[in-house]
């Protein structure tokens, strides 16, 4: 009894374990993806910069610690794929009416920080922590 418990536990720590690596090789692609435009590899201002890759980071990493187990998707995949990419016109629209176009790649710093903060925390939380944690009690 105890045995089917523990394999079930085994079972979602390796899930966990590859999906936060799975993220992680995304966020790494993703990052080369995002500064192959010119404009994203220009910095405008460090001021700017620095405040859209450290608020970038510690969001990723909160929405990672607090959304990582909710399920907010739709039963149907087609529900979920227009409700995202009506969200990322809806917030592509904004930007451009808030953010002054020079200021249009401190958004791409923004998104790789956001990505690589969620991804190492992740990572940290499911492939390290568990490691370390296993290794202190042998």
């Amino acid at each position: 009894m105890n045995d089917s418990r523990s394999n079930s536990s085994l079972t979602s720590d390796s899930d966990g374990a590859s999906g936060a690596l799975r993220e992680l090789l995304y966020t790494a692609v993703l990052t080369l993806l995002l500064l192959v435009p010119t404009h994203a590899r220009e910095i405008v201002s460090i001021e700017a910069t620095a405040a859209a890759v450290g608020s970038g980071t510690l969001i990723g990493a909160i929405v990672t610690l607090t959304l990582e187990d909710a399920q907010l998707g739709f039963e149907s995949d087609v529900v979920t794929t227009i409700v995202g990419m009506v969200g990322l016109g809806v917030v592509a629209v904004l930007l451009w009416i808030v953010l002054p176009a020079a200021y249009i790649g401190t958004f791409v710093h923004f998104a790789i920080a956001f990505m690589w903060g969620s991804s190492l925390i992740a990572v940290v939380r499911h492939v390290i922590w568990p490691r370390i944690g296993a290794s202190s009690f042998d």
